[in-house]
């Protein structure tokens, strides 16, 4: 957890102008700065950015936030990464996390520990040991040169039961052994084996380059072929990927992540020139893992292997990156090949043409289901549209929707409406909401003009944050997010700035948006203090008139049950709220 008081220097040490003219060209408009949007096309320009607030608002695609929201968005990182990217920018050390669990803070670090001295071993092996020629040879064999292997720690576990204990057994406590993942329990339970031996090892890393894991592969049909890691404190199969550590730059600059099945895939495209991949180890795709991806690009590739399992294995993952937002193209290599053995079959050259040719999720499973249903009969065109139209209903992009639809009445021959409509039948899939996809505006937030007044003057006037907490209260703000949001200004009680505001809503992009929007507006106001004062009266008599009804309602309902004492009470509150809303207007 990064403290309050660190996020504030690093955006009171960032200018925002000077910031965001890295990535778009500003120019001045009156106080503010204006660029055409880089999150959206457009040819007028409505993205602004404010340098007193050190916020930015597009009004084109109502995308807003502070200099920790627009990195984050245009380069893709979270927010760690970034608020550690900007701290080395303007020269600040950011303070090493306090664990919550101090045990469990020495066992993680031990643990990476134990990753990075087997990781050294594995590599050391390959590179030193006569019992590794078979590797060297292996590796050569399958065409991995030396700064493949290098760049990926490629390395070799001997086949002995204990070499890496041994280099182990001194650092790691017996308890803890078996727990690091790289041993197992001798059945007669009086000590320790090694788990990888004469396997080819694979390191998988972290997002932050830390060794958690490892695959290891055979260098003959011995079986299992590959041997992963297991769960450990450190390692959740579905919370990494491999080589994504090593390829997120070129995933980035691409703007594109090519998701292969194993380990040998990955390294063969490097070696192809295609660095923009990732690999899922083997193991069905997760929402957690679309996320990691999610984070560098919303455009991704699927390269599986063109048997069955690897069909099944890709379908599985485009419903996942669907329901994640993300835009998604498979590419199919021809029968009998996966990326390694193509490439090193047919070249670099001619993989990089399969690439190119790389289908929309509308046109793979479109072609799957008409080789298992077929077209001739209307029997083989309704399962085609059942299950296309299933696949529709995860679409979130209403215009992608529509014209799936049109194109899919052509395929088949079938009216539109009638795929519309049995498309319409059930609600979509609840999923994980989607990202803002660039070059598509986001969905406006309706929130009542008054309240973007009051919260954009309360930023910019925080003096008169003293009147909003006496004369409004919680019921007066309709919209659930601006009433979470105002109340805690009121909480906070002293001034606090629009950027430092939006940080505190770091995991809520309605939440930037919504205050980004607020003072952009806010801005327009010739008076202010006025406008501030109207807002609160109409905000006010509101609530006075509400109260007035229910007092009526109470009233008449006294004085059927006979109850005077009450009924005299409720006419007083009634005629004191009266006053109320005659002082209102007198103000006026």
């Amino acid at each position: 957890m990064i403290p309050d008081s660190i996020l504030n220097q690093i955006q009171e040490r960032t200018d925002i102008v000077e910031l965001i003219a890295q990535y778009v060209p500003l120019r001045r408009a009156g106080r503010s700065f204006k660029a055409n949007c880089p999150f959206h096309n457009e040819k007028t320009p409505s993205f602004v950015v404010n340098p007193d607030k050190q916020i930015f608002h597009c009004f084109g695609c109502n995308v807003g936030g502070n200099v920790f929201g627009f990195v984050m968005k245009i380069e893709k990182k979270d927010f760690r990464e970034v608020v550690e990217q900007l701290a080395d920018r303007c020269g600040m050390e950011l303070p090493k996390d306090k664990p919550v669990d101090s045990e469990a803070s020495r066992r993680t670090e031990l643990f990476a520990k134990a990753n990075r001295m087997a990781s050294d071993f594995f590599r050391k092996t390959l590179l030193e040991s006569r019992e590794a020629e078979n590797a060297r040879a292996y590796l050569k064999s399958r065409g991995i040169d030396d700064a493949t292997a290098e760049e990926f720690k490629i390395g070799f576990a001997p086949d002995a039961w204990d070499a890496l204990l041994k280099v182990l057994k001194p650092e790691v406590q017996d308890a803890l052994l078996e727990r690091t993942g790289l041993f197992l329990t001798r059945k007669e339970g009086n000590g320790h084996y090694d788990r990888f031996r004469n396997r080819v090892m694979f390191p998988i890393l972290d997002s932050k380059g830390v060794c958690v894991a490892f695959g290891g592969r055979v260098m003959d049909d011995s079986t299992p072929k590959y041997m992963n890691s297991p769960e450990t404190e450190a390692y959740v199969k579905g919370r990494h990927l491999y080589g994504m550590f090593q390829g997120r730059k070129a995933i980035r600059e691409a703007d594109q992540a090519i998701v292969v099945e194993g380990y040998m895939d990955l390294i063969a495209c490097h070696q192809a020139g295609v660095q923009n991949v990732t690999a899922s180890c083997g193991t069905a795709l997760t929402t957690e893992q679309a996320r990691l991806i999610r984070r560098s690009t919303n455009n991704v590739v699927m390269l599986y292997d063109a048997d069955k399992a690897g069909e099944a294995a890709t379908l599985r993952g485009l419903e996942i990156f669907l329901e994640e937002g993300m835009d998604v193209k498979i590419v199919r290599l021809p029968e009998g090949h996966d990326p390694d053995s193509y490439v090193r079959a047919c070249g670099a050259g001619r993989f990089r043409s399969e690439l190119s040719g790389s289908k929309t999720l509308f046109e793979y499973k479109l072609s799957l289901l008409k080789s298992r249903y077929g077209t001739t009969t209307l029997e083989g065109k309704v399962k085609v549209a059942n299950e296309m139209v299933a696949l529709f209903q995860k679409v979130k992009n209403e215009i992608l929707r529509s014209a799936w639809l049109r194109e899919l009445s052509k395929e088949l021959s079938l009216p539109e409406e009638a795929l519309a409509a049995e498309m319409r039948k059930g609600p979509r899939e609840a999923g994980p909401r989607a990202p803002e996809a660039q070059g598509e505006p986001a969905t406006p937030i309706e929130v009542p003009l008054i309240e973007k007044q009051i919260l954009g003057v309360l930023l910019e006037l925080p003096a008169l944050a003293a009147t909003a907490r006496e004369e409004l209260r919680d019921e007066d703000f309709k919209h659930p997010l601006m009433r979470k949001i105002v109340m805690q200004l009121f909480e906070i009680g002293e001034p606090v700035t629009a950027a430092r505001l939006i940080t505190l809503y770091q995991e809520e992009p309605d939440a930037a948006r919504v205050i980004s929007l607020a003072c952009a507006e806010a801005d327009i106001l010739a008076d202010k203090k006025k406008a501030f004062a109207d807002c609160v009266a109409v905000m006010k008599r509101s609530r006075f008139k509400n109260r007035l009804t229910s007092l009526r309602i109470e009233m008449q309902e006294a004085e059927r049950a006979g109850d005077m004492s009450r009924r005299d009470q409720l006419m007083r509150d009634f005629n004191e709220l009266n006053r109320g809303m005659r002082q209102i207007d007198e103000k006026k």
